[in-house]
């Protein structure tokens, strides 16, 4: 007589823990690849700001204006190539971090659908 409304709460006991699931696991995801993201934006800063006292040290150096060209334009040039190598690695980080957060709810949308 009861196992009929035990089966029910059965039921709705693993909705609930699915839900749960799928509620906390983005968190962990995105916390997780937020830091991932957070750690190379200060390793390319840093780097960033290395070269350009680099960069301003030579022309500080420089004996004429052509020198100060040259190493303007290789600054700019270099400067540009690693910007935009590293945002393309943050786009895919940022693509990751999409996918990680969201599939568990897509799984959960798709189990109650069917």
């Amino acid at each position: 007589m009861f196992e009929p409304f035990q089966k029910a709460i059965e039921d709705l006991q693993m909705i609930g823990r699915g839900s749960y699931d799928a509620v906390l696991h983005p968190y962990g995801e995105f916390n997780k690849s937020f830091h991932a993201i957070g750690t190379r934006l200060a390793d390319d800063s840093s780097r960033a700001f290395k070269d350009a006292i680099r960069a301003f040290e030579q022309l500080v150096g420089a004996n004429s204006v052509e020198d100060v060209i040259e190493i303007q334009s290789q600054y700019a040039n270099q400067a540009y190539n690693s910007w935009a190598a590293e945002e393309s690695i943050l786009s895919e980080m940022y693509a990751v971090l999409a996918r990680d957060v969201f599939k568990p709810v897509g799984h959960a949308v798709a189990k109650r659908s069917v």
